[in-house]
């Protein structure tokens, strides 16, 4: 507690950061929709021009707690020093701390580095009941204007080839979240938001931390996710079948979309000899053009009236081109999966043409697959796994188990809906998700994407969120780690 209160002392005295309770919520915030059940409790107030204002309220209520707490901002990043990974360790970086007396209570950190800022809550007893993640965006790598970004996205969105019998497409966050288009069925199903059994089994046993609950309809996510985004919990169907929502009806054949986050990589981190963390601008930057494909229902290898266990709600897969600093694009990374699964290519037997992991495999521009001039990004059936050729996929374990198999490509492609070649191919709007500036305001951008928790309620010991807060966002830095694996396209197309 002594280096706690040493901490709050050091950084209230500072310029840049500042404490207070006053009630200061924004008028158009004040409009948006609040749940009367569950009021707003950690709200993202401001998040621009180089700055964090985040609003507490509500958590002495639901935690029961004393009159204060604590809280600490720190910013963690990964330092990569040699490429091949075996000499890196995570910088911590303390940002602010202070001691919450009052609810509601203001707190206003600087941004001066581009990634997550970790907002941690611990009662008296330095128990942690709430870590929240914010995304945020230094004014320093933020220099390139709407309409580049717009021109930019638009110049490099890919034509997305579906697998044959796909049941489920990308599409617009309205109608994933039931704004458009409207199910009241659906609108009416329970759903909550919870921290208790995010870790399966043994591990829960020993998980610290005060628990809890918020209960809510779907019709409600856009009340309850801009308010209660700890980044220890999970979105559940509250459905004692979770596999009967009807989300999974929920096809986006009519409101297809393909979304664009554009990251400016200008400052880069580096241990010096005497292990001093300093940051210094890029010899050579890079630009990162991020497409992000949302669907309501993951079949895996099941169907929408037959989902398998594997199945879940809700799921998000992504693409990234890579520009030089003359603008011109170096190389394509393809996202399928979870980091710490072993993908693997099968050929027709069943036996494994190349297997990688990480989450992510690359390719060098010349060798990238193009549909009539466009990057072609080929999705799995069910699970919507991104990558280069049609072909049959598996999630792997060891060297003989192939836990999904999973056909990609084969069935309809999709194009941009302003490119002169889509013909009679259906066409998905491009849109902007806006991840760098995302606040819990609805009407600045998807206040949804404030949820820093995860999203996706996958089988197994591994949750997933949604962007801002996959490492193609959250560590966009090192996304591009020299480590990932490099797809051999060539042994693919010999034996596909």
């Amino acid at each position: 507690m002594k280096k706690f209160i040493l901490l709050a002392a050091v950084f209230l005295v500072s310029a840049c950061t500042s404490f207070d309770n006053q009630n200061r919520y924004p008028s158009n915030i004040a409009q948006c929709p609040i749940s009367e059940k569950n009021p707003p409790a950690f709200t993202v107030l401001e998040n621009k021009n180089g700055k964090i204002k985040i609003q507490l309220n509500n958590f002495t209520k639901l935690f029961d707690l004393s009159d204060s707490y604590n809280v600490k901002v720190t910013f963690e990043d990964l330092i990569i020093q040699d490429a091949d990974g075996s000499n890196s360790f995570t910088n911590v970086t303390d940002v602010a701390a202070v001691t919450v007396s009052k609810e509601p209570f203001i707190v206003e950190v600087p941004v001066t580095r581009s990634g997550i800022y970790n907002f941690t809550l611990s009662d008296d007893g330095d128990k942690v009941f709430w870590k929240q993640k914010v995304f945020a965006i230094d004014p320093e790598e933020n220099t390139i204007s709407k309409e580049e970004r717009e021109m930019l996205a638009q110049k490099y969105a890919p034509v997305m080839e579906m697998s044959a019998g796909e049941e489920t497409y990308p599409a617009t966050l309205e109608y994933i979240f039931n704004k458009t288009e409207t199910d009241p069925q659906l609108n009416a199903e329970p759903f909550l938001i919870t921290n208790k059994n995010t870790q399966s089994g043994f591990l829960n046993m020993f998980s610290r931390g005060h628990k809890f609950t918020v209960n809510f309809n779907y019709g409600e996510f856009d009340k309850v996710l801009p308010y209660y985004g700890n980044a220890d919990s999970v979105i559940k169907s509250g459905l004692s079948n979770d596999k009967e929502t009807r989300l999974r009806f929920r096809s986006g054949k009519n409101h297809l979309a393909v979304y664009y986050s554009v990251f400016e990589h200008k400052k880069t981190t580096f241990v010096t000899r005497d292990k001093t963390v300093k940051v210094v601008p890029m010899p050579s930057p890079y630009i990162y053009i991020n497409y992000h494909f949302f669907y309501a229902f993951d079949t895996k290898n099941g169907t929408i009236n037959k989902p398998v266990a594997a199945a879940h709600i809700l799921d998000r897969e992504s693409l990234t081109v890579v520009l030089n600093k003359s603008r011109q694009p170096v190389f394509v990374i393809y996202g399928a999966h979870l980091a710490n699964q072993l993908m693997a290519q099968l050929d027709s037997s069943g036996s494994r043409i190349q297997e990688w992991k990480g989450g992510r495999a690359y390719l060098n521009m010349p060798k990238v697959p193009t549909e009539n001039g466009r990057i072609l990004a080929v999705a799995a059936k069910g699970s919507h796994g991104i990558y280069p050729v049609k072909g049959m996929y598996a999630v792997a374990l060891g060297e003989n188990i192939s836990l999904l198999k999973e056909p990609a490509g084969g069935g309809e492609k999709l194009y941009p809906a302003f490119d002169a070649n889509a013909g009679q191919n259906p066409k998905y709007k491009l849109l902007p998700l806006g991840l760098e500036n995302v606040t819990s305001n609805c009407n600045e951008g998807y206040s949804l994407l404030a949820y820093s928790g995860a999203v996706v309620d996958v089988l197994g010991p591994t949750n997933a969120a949604f962007p801002p807060f996959t490492d193609r966002e959250g560590d966009y830095k090192n996304y591009t780690d020299p480590n990932m694996y490099m797809f051999d396209i060539d042994k693919a197309m010999k034996t596909k």
